[in-house]
């Protein structure tokens, strides 16, 4: 068959919209990568980049494989399709007709805007891909390859596409019932947050990195930056562009490009400005680089609906949440530097408050829908939020938890202090070239 309402200018629109946002999440997979370079010692830095993108590429082929198609299962429940779960998967798993088919080739009736979904389908592949990469930064130089690889896969395979159809999505089962989530605060960040506290316990601390083996301040900066590129595309890709009736967040909350634009470039702003206090009152400067960031994880829920304003005001206590956590987790001995402070203190602050920012904010259902799925039937509430918080932290702690019990049952957890001391690029030198040398480390004289 040819169906010619497949190939309207608006279907067009929204799919090339969703392939520029596909793009720039490599864009900053890179930052990300570059961050990790820039933070950990020089000897490691080869390593970090064949690292992250190999756990990038394991998460993003799990989640291919039925991943999508599991998140995709809420939609055909609001719009009662028959069988939604086994239509949605035997639809959208690799094999399926909606990656075998050309748009024009699938009935509009059964596949609407295919062009559409198959882009944004895209669009999910490269999130998981950098989900893969934020799941290396957590045990970076000190989590086992052997473990790093297998973990990515199954995350991508099954526990990704869990937290986003259980988080994210404007009928999935906690925004059906009032949850916001625009950006990923609860499915990414206190998942991934909480998942690396955990992680970084068990793994223990890091071997001493002398100033002079660090990585250079550049890369730190550039990363940083290529993130803050990339962000505002993305976040306008969390939601759908609808010809005559405006923009919508991904949890269906009514909302403008014009003023998730200026609100991301606030958040950014905000938190650079607190993230610079925190630098020059503590001597410290990563806080005003990593600042940005913070800032924006701390309203990332409610940024399609908040005013600028409140934005601001949000992304000034980004930087602060994330100090917080790092200090209490020194306290308890946890050595995470990057993403448990990044992700979860200001993703714990986003749940407190979002739900009153957005209170009574209508969201959920889905377009076309009726009864329990009616489009923006739900309302947000605090209480959904913080529950949303509580319940995205726990499956971030149990899912480390287990991976943990299994990792440590096969002996491949973590690498020791001594090894970590010799740096990790030592596995990539030629064979003609010397890999080991004698070193002290705080453990002794390693080989």
């Amino acid at each position: 068959m040819f169906a010619k309402d497949q190939l309207t200018l608006g279907n067009y629109t929204q799919a090339i919209f969703f392939a520029i946002a596909a793009v720039v999440v490599l864009i900053a997979t890179a930052g990300l990568a570059l961050i990790d370079s820039g933070l950990s010692r020089k000897a490691d830095a080869l390593d970090i980049w064949i690292s992250k993108l190999a756990a990038g590429a394991a998460c993003a082929l799990g989640f291919v494989l039925v991943g999508y198609g599991f998140w995709e299962w809420q939609f055909n429940a609001a719009l009662k399709v028959p069988h939604a779960f086994t239509s949605a998967i035997g639809t959208w798993w690799l094999g399926g007709s909606g990656f075998t088919h050309f748009a024009q080739n699938l009935d509009p009736r059964l596949v609407p805007g295919a062009d559409v979904y198959q882009v944004f389908g895209g669009f999910f592949l490269v999130f998981s891909f950098f989900f893969g990469a934020l799941l290396h930064s957590a045990g970076a130089g000190r989590l086992k390859a052997a473990s790093l690889y297998p973990l990515s896969f199954g995350m991508g395979a099954i526990v990704f596409p869990f937290v986003s159809w259980l988080f994210w999505g404007s009928a999935s089962p906690l925004t059906n019932r009032g949850l916001s989530d625009y950006v990923g605060v609860y499915s990414v960040y206190l998942f991934i947050g909480a998942f690396s506290i955990v992680l970084s316990w068990r793994l223990g601390r890091r071997a001493a990195i002398a100033p002079a083996d660090l990585g250079e301040p550049w890369q730190l900066g550039l990363g940083v930056m290529l993130i803050l590129f990339a962000l505002p595309v993305i976040v306008l890709g969390c939601g759908y562009l609808v010809p005559g009736q405006g923009y919508f967040g991904i949890s269906l909350t009514t909302s403008g490009f014009g003023l998730v634009l200026v609100n991301v470039l606030i958040a950014f702003f905000g938190g650079i400005v607190s993230g610079a206090v925190l630098s020059y009152r503590l001597k410290e400067p990563t806080w005003v680089v990593l600042g940005p960031v913070a800032g924006y994880i701390a309203c990332g829920a409610v940024l399609e609906l908040a005013k600028p304003w409140e934005v601001l005001l949000l992304s000034l206590a980004g930087p602060v949440a994330a100090l917080a956590t790092h200090r209490i987790l020194e306290r308890f001995g946890i050595d995470d530097p990057k993403i448990g402070p990044l992700a979860f203190g200001p993703g714990v602050f986003a749940a407190v408050t979002s739900g009153f920012v957005g209170w009574n904010a209508r969201t959920g259902g889905f377009f076309g829908a009726t009864g329990s799925y009616a489009f923006q039937h739900a309302h947000i509430t605090p209480g959904m939020q913080i529950l949303g918080g509580i319940l995205a932290a726990a499956i971030g702690v149990v899912s480390a938890l287990g991976f943990i019990v299994i990792a440590e049952r096969l002996g491949q957890l973590k690498i020791s202090l001594a090894e970590q001391s010799l740096g990790a690029d030592r596995r990539w030198a030629p064979p003609d070239e010397p890999a080991v040398k004698t070193v002290k480390t705080k453990v002794g004289v390693a080989q």
